[in-house]
């Protein structure tokens, strides 16, 4: 997360697990296509962040896949793109989870990153933009994995609800159940007892 899965805390993770895959921050596509000056620290790769992911964000198609060549030049075992971030300044530009409410662009933009991702290429969305239409986020997910998605990371709000009410990890199961890639679910975990029964439930 933005300001969050920084270089020091993911030094600081790994000392605990040599395994464990880390993420970047959220990388603007759009500035790791320009060379802007403010995201190299953003970019910055531990010499033991391995396995690690730079996690993409942006709207347009070729835009993306300038990103993902840019990133997978530096030690990276794979590029993230985000469709979860539900920040108002972010779906405006049509970005984060405003690309869950048009599939054919969405559609583009995965087919074009896929074709020159040599990496390992996953989504982390949210179950919808505007509501958590089941159907919908079956065919959202069978897309991605038709257009060669490796997994997909789901959290079960839609983009409106932001981080309100509880997340609804019925959904992570439909996607699991639904899904031949695997599918990692995120949302609401504030302790291992959490995940363990969110293992158990899907």
């Amino acid at each position: 997360m933005a300001e969050i899965t920084t270089p020091a805390l993911r030094k600081c993770v790994r000392g605990f697990d040599a395994e464990t895959v880390l993420y970047s921050e959220m990388l603007s596509a759009a500035a790791v296509r320009g060379g802007a000056m403010h995201n190299e620290p953003f970019m910055m790769v531990n010499d033991n962040d391995e396995p690690f992911v730079f996690q993409l964000l942006g709207g347009d198609a070729d835009t993306m896949a300038a990103a993902c060549e840019i990133l997978q030049e530096r030690v990276c075992s794979g590029i993230d793109i985000n469709m979860g971030c539900s920040a108002p300044d972010i779906v405006k530009k049509f970005q984060g989870s405003r690309l869950l409410s048009d599939m054919k662009t969405t559609r583009d933009i995965i087919k074009k990153c896929r074709s020159v991702c040599r990496v390992s290429l996953s989504v982390k969305m949210r179950s919808g933009f505007e509501e958590s239409d089941e159907a919908y986020l079956i065919e959202f997910a069978k897309m991605l994995e038709g257009e060669g998605v490796d997994y997909v990371t789901l959290h079960p709000r839609h983009g409106k609800l932001s981080f309100r009410r509880n997340a609804d990890w019925r959904l992570v199961k439909l996607l699991k159940d639904n899904l031949k890639i695997p599918v990692v679910g995120n949302g609401d975990i504030a302790a291992p007892e959490d995940a363990a029964a969110r293992i158990v439930e899907t």
